[in-house]
């Protein structure tokens, strides 16, 4: 028999397949969290999800393990995920009215649990949803940055030397004849070559890869301190 929800979040569909098993996993984890510190752990997540880099978040996942707010990295992606998909359903227009002991409700029914092992957990979504506001204007910003264009996900270099020879072969010339005369040119014998890999958060093809001399490479550079510096300006400005 189908469940039937109350909330409008699960209504519109209940994690399923292994979004399920994460989601069930995580409600696991944080139901026997200390209460007293969610608040706390909440100012840390909103931070986690607003950083850019992997290296930024688990800066923050070992501030968090440090100062004993939680024990280990699994609890960690327990609250970020968590808080992520209810920090979108509590900015959405369908979903941001749906109370959080209704939400607990349907939690618990669905994942066969008495709603008094969720009191940390809807704790947890009071806390969320208070701070809605905050995601949804995260959104709103990060919609204007992003415009029209693909926006940049991440950027990949692998450097390398390659060598220079004195010629190449020519076209009908026998291999035996060619491999006597080529050798590595003198002058300069090795050439330092930079690939670089972009990928997008969308477009066709998402990804794409070119190389460079470190001559053009630090045109690029210039060009992007440019163009960051110009932004720095005109945030001051405004």
């Amino acid at each position: 028999m189908a469940t039937e929800f109350q909330s409008k979040t699960f209504r519109f569909g209940f994690p399923e397949g292994e979004q399920f098993e994460s989601f069930k996993e995580d409600v696991n984890t944080l139901k026997t969290f200390d209460q007293s510190k969610l608040t706390d752990v909440i100012k840390q997540i909103k931070i986690i999800i607003l950083a850019k880099t992997g290296k930024e978040k688990y800066e923050i996942y070992n501030e968090l393990i440090k100062s004993n707010l939680t024990d280990n990295y699994s609890t960690i992606n327990s609250f970020h995920r968590i808080a992520k998909f209810f920090f979108k359903n509590f900015s959405d227009e369908n979903t941001k009215d749906d109370a959080p002991e209704i939400i607990t409700k349907d939690i618990a029914q669905k994942l066969n649990l008495k709603e008094t092992e969720l009191s940390t957990i809807q704790e947890l979504l009071i806390l969320i949803k208070k701070e809605a506001d905050w995601y949804e204007q995260k959104e709103l910003k990060e919609s204007f940055e992003k415009g029209l264009f693909p926006y940049l996900k991440g950027i990949g270099t692998t450097i390398e030397l390659r060598g220079v020879f004195n010629r190449e072969i020519k076209l009908g010339e026998n291999i035996d004849s060619y491999s006597k005369d080529v050798e590595i040119n003198k002058e300069n014998p090795l050439i330092p070559t930079i690939s670089v890999a972009i990928t997008l958060d969308s477009g066709t093809p998402n990804r794409f890869c070119f190389q460079a001399s470190p001559e053009h490479i630090e045109w690029l550079i210039n060009e992007l301190k440019a163009a960051l510096h110009k932004s720095r300006i005109l945030k001051e400005k405004l």
